[in-house]
């Protein structure tokens, strides 16, 4: 009720929205405004202010049609957003916010926005939050559990906005992207699958490159062993020969003991270096029939004497072994 000077009380106001034609006969929205008045001759005055507010209608509509198509647009793009009062710390959640949060309604206090976030991101999201009012803005990932328990990533970009210093809000977004980070982890697991096959196949060429190098290191070796064998092959022939002339042409039992012994020193270089050409594989193999016990007592021989007093070698042979067809260099070696 208000006052009206010479008009008495105003005793009641009402105010719709109605339909009015204009002279063309065309319509439009009109806001009427009646009043009843009581005068002081106990008369009743009735009063209708018309206003013509089509362009506050369109302006509505728009807003409505804009909003609807925010709310599609958000809901396509499974986005939602927040408003969050930082002075009572009341949340209004718009779009698809309380279906991707897993909350009841559309309007919920900060303690109940953070209780959905996981324990492990929560401490981050309050502090994002929190520091908005210095920053300005933020940007954060964060998981949240819904009440089915399961586990969903979400990203956050929000920002504050200052009516004046009493009103200040943060409006931010809500935008579910689980499906984005299992492309994520997806990739990343295949890139590291992938790296371990390469490096095992870096680790396998090295191998094999080590095992080329050495291959070419012992044809190297094995082709100079084998000239050096022939060289040394052909000097023992000399030496055999001329040592046989001799036992034709020297008298006495000393001289020829010593003749035999230098013989036998040849015979077991002959036999050293036959055994260097099959190294190398330069000699041909000539197998015979062989007691192995006699093979392993010619190079126990050899290896006393390479090995010297300080080892000491001792040997089992078998009484009834087999007689076997082999190159007795091969053998020995």
């Amino acid at each position: 009720l208000v006052r009206s000077r010479g008009l008495g009380d105003v005793y009641k106001r009402q105010r719709q929205a109605i339909y009015a034609l204009r002279k063309s006969g065309e319509e439009f929205p009109a806001e009427a405004t009646i009043s009843k008045i009581a005068l002081e001759d106990g008369s009743t005055l009735l009063t209708v202010v018309l206003r013509d507010i089509s362009e506050r209608f369109n302006a509505e509509a728009r807003r409505m049609q804009d909003a609807e198509k925010l709310r599609r647009a958000l809901s396509a793009g499974k986005l939602g957003g927040f408003e969050q009062e930082l002075a009572t710390g009341r949340m209004l959640l718009f779009g698809d916010t309380p279906g991707i949060l897993g909350l009841p309604g559309p309007e919920c206090g900060l303690a109940a926005f953070l209780d959905v976030v996981d324990a492990d991101d929560r401490a981050n999201l309050s502090e994002a939050l929190s520091r908005v009012t210095t920053t300005g803005s933020f940007e954060l990932e964060y998981r949240i559990r819904r009440p089915d328990r399961a586990l969903s990533w979400i990203r956050s970009i929000g920002m504050l906005v200052s009516d004046n210093r009493e009103s200040r809000h943060i409006f931010g977004t809500v935008q579910e992207i689980t499906a984005q980070k299992d492309i994520e982890h997806e990739l990343e697991r295949r890139v590291a699958e992938r790296t371990d096959a390469l490096r095992a196949e870096v680790r396998h060429r090295e191998a094999t490159q080590q095992q080329l190098v050495r291959a070419q290191r012992m044809e190297a070796f094995g082709q100079l062993t084998g000239g050096i064998a022939h060289d040394f092959n052909n000097l023992l022939t000399i030496v055999g020969g001329n040592l046989e002339l001799l036992q034709d042409q020297v008298l006495g039992e000393k001289p020829q003991r010593q003749l035999k012994r230098a013989l036998e020193a040849v015979s077991m270089g002959s036999r050293l270096t036959q055994r260097l050409l099959t190294f190398a594989r330069r000699g041909r193999l000539d197998p015979e029939v062989l007691n192995l016990n006699d093979q392993v007592i010619n190079v126990i021989d050899l290896l006393v004497r390479t090995l010297g007093e300080t080892i000491i070698i001792s040997s089992v042979l078998a009484p009834d072994l087999g007689r076997v067809l082999a190159d007795p260099s091969e053998v020995e070696n």
